[in-house]
Formats: C-alpha cells, sequence, structure tokens
C-alpha cells in the first residue's frame, strides 16, 4: 500500500510541475507543437522518457 501511494503522490508532484512550468511558458508567449506535447505525456511513466518539447515560437 505504502509503494502505491508513494508511487502516486510522485506522479501527482511530476505532473503538477510540468503543468506549472508549462503555464510559465504559455504566460511568457511561448508556443510548442500540439503533437510533440502529446507524445512527450504518452512517455510520462515509460523506463525512458521523451525529452522536454522545444519551444517552437514566441508570441
Amino acid at each position: 500500500m505504502v509503494d502505491a501511494l508513494e508511487t502516486y503522490v510522485l506522479a501527482r508532484k511530476t505532473w503538477h510541475a510540468h503543468m506549472d512550468k508549462a503555464m510559465r511558458d504559455a504566460a511568457s508567449g511561448a508556443g510548442y507543437s500540439g503533437e510533440d506535447v502529446l507524445q512527450w505525456m504518452e512517455s510520462w511513466g515509460d523506463a525512458v522518457e521523451k525529452a522536454e518539447p522545444k519551444p517552437l515560437t514566441s508570441l
């Protein structure tokens, strides 16, 4: 049970950290490829996660 809770909490903490960064990026005008973002997010939790996408443009 403890392992399951630790895994859940770590996953939520990681998700929140990524979302906080995404919100800061959006506020600064950075733009990303939706496909790149989805592929990156789908790799979360894999043995080898994809690298965070790089901004395409600044609005």
